[in-house]
């Protein structure tokens, strides 16, 4: 299997004083920071990340690969800024854990036809407003998954920036 990163990091902080029972302490204190990659709520089985900071279509390709290997659904989409959302497309097209796609007001629905251009076996759903998009994921989503906001893209119109969106997400 694979080894474990607190398991990988034990060489290295015995090396500089730091016993093993400080680093476990320390990893489970570790609270991300807000709007990155930031738990917000599990309920239901179902894990809720707030990774709103994400504007660029590379980060959200990040944050779900973080997640893995738990089933995601991924909310995408904000103000259209012209980017290239072609690596996003090429990682959906290929083996991730990522079950499905939301495409938020603004440019969603602008990412998820360059998804169905890569690949027409992601299922995809355009939503209203960001609780429609929460509502669409969670019917996407297995048990044990995670809708993870991670918009690849700044803010729209609906929101002022991407704390507020990331407020927003906490409490839909």
């Amino acid at each position: 299997g694979a080894l474990h990163p607190a398991r990988a990091a034990r060489p290295a902080t015995g090396a500089v004083g730091i016993e093993g029972d400080d680093l476990v302490d320390a990893l489970r204190g570790f609270r991300p920071l807000a709007h990155r990659l930031e738990p917000v709520l599990e309920r239901d089985g179902v894990l809720y990340v707030n990774d709103s900071i994400a504007t660029i279509p590379e980060a959200s390709v990040a944050a779900a690969r973080a997640l893995a290997p738990r089933p995601t659904v991924l909310l995408v989409g904000g103000r259209d800024r012209r980017q290239d959302y072609g690596p996003l497309a090429e990682f959906l097209a290929g083996p991730s854990s990522v079950v499905g796609v939301v495409g938020l007001p603004g440019n969603g629905p602008a990412i998820l036809a360059r998804i169905a251009e890569a690949t027409a076996a992601m299922p995809t759903a355009s939503a209203d407003d960001l609780g429609d998009a929460v509502r669409r994921a969670r019917r996407m989503l297995p048990d044990g998954g995670a809708v993870l906001l991670s918009p690849g893209a700044p803010s729209g119109e609906d929101f002022g920036d991407f704390e507020v969106r990331g407020e927003a997400f906490r409490t839909v």
